[in-house]
């Protein structure tokens, strides 16, 4: 579906007027503009390419259409907000995004390339989250064979 594949954890700011740096590497597919939407999977923003959304939203919605929580993961699919970058690559996030992730004024930012999308988190909240994620992932590992993916030898009967 997207012409992009977004990797990597930078670090930016959002400054005193509510405006986010994206970071030079993650810059690119945002240029002609992004849509912005509350993250389904925390206290975060994703960011989509402006001309991709709406495939982006189609793809989501067909997802989203049944259970209990299906209404309100529609709202934030249709709550979401397009900005088009500056030339210093600075997008406003509106204040009702902002305060839903808990962006402040002059603080850290951590931007998530997650593929198709960018996502944006307080960079306090996000590494609260990451120590529990890291958590997970261990736990998820332990209990899977990584013999093979670390090249350990087979072991001898």
């Amino acid at each position: 579906m997207s012409a992009w594949d977004l990797d990597g954890e930078l670090r930016c700011s959002i400054d005193d007027k509510g405006r986010v740096i994206i970071p030079k590497p993650f810059r690119e597919p945002f240029e002609a503009g992004l849509h912005m939407i509350r993250g389904l999977s925390g206290k975060c923003l994703w960011l989509f390419p402006l001309a991709e959304w709406p495939a982006q939203r189609a793809a989501l919605l067909a997802h989203l259409t049944a259970g209990a929580g299906a209404v309100d993961a529609v709202r934030f699919l249709r709550t979401g907000f397009a900005e088009t970058p500056d030339r210093q690559g600075r997008a406003m996030i509106p204040a009702p995004l902002r305060d839903h992730c808990g962006l402040k004024p002059n603080s850290a930012v951590a931007a998530l390339g997650m593929g198709h999308r960018l996502e944006l988190w307080s960079a306090e909240l996000w590494q609260k989250q990451a120590v529990d994620v890291i958590g997970q992932v261990a736990e998820i590992m332990a209990a899977a064979d990584l013999a093979a993916m670390r090249g350990d030898p087979e072991p001898t009967p």
